[in-house]
């Protein structure tokens, strides 16, 4: 697997530099839909070597995109590796309406009062977390 990477920057004329081209199997423009993880591509790019202070090294730079086979980007919900746990669980608001004097044995306070305090000869503070 190989990630590309090209900045935007603004030309002398004022104008944005643009992505590269991007094309269907067909060699037809791209529909503009996010190529999803699992697509296969062929990248046409060009091969940057550079040298400064910091280092050196090789910029990959692609210049344009055939897309062999498409799969859709997916954006998926980050909690759908979770199992549904035994544990807390805000009460349905019915039932926090009608016991708003005090909390649910397993529901934290809606005010909780920091429990920590600094050292009285050090400005040092610690955070319980």
């Amino acid at each position: 697997m190989l990630r590309f990477k090209v900045p935007q920057f603004l030309r002398r004329d004022g104008s944005l530099s643009e992505g590269p081209r991007i094309v269907d199997a067909k060699k037809q423009p791209w529909s503009g839909a996010a190529i999803g993880n699992g697509s296969k591509l062929i990248v046409a790019f060009d091969i940057y070597d550079w040298d400064g202070e910091n280092g050196c090294g090789m910029t990959f730079q692609p210049r344009a995109i055939q897309v062999v086979d498409y799969i859709p980007y997916e954006q998926l919900d980050p909690t759908d590796s979770f199992d549904e746990l035994e544990g807390y669980s805000p009460a349905p608001a019915e039932a926090v309406a009608s016991q708003a004097s005090s909390p649910a044995p397993n529901q934290a306070p809606s005010n909780p009062t920091p429990t920590w305090s600094a050292a009285s000869d050090s400005n040092d503070q610690e955070v319980p977390f």
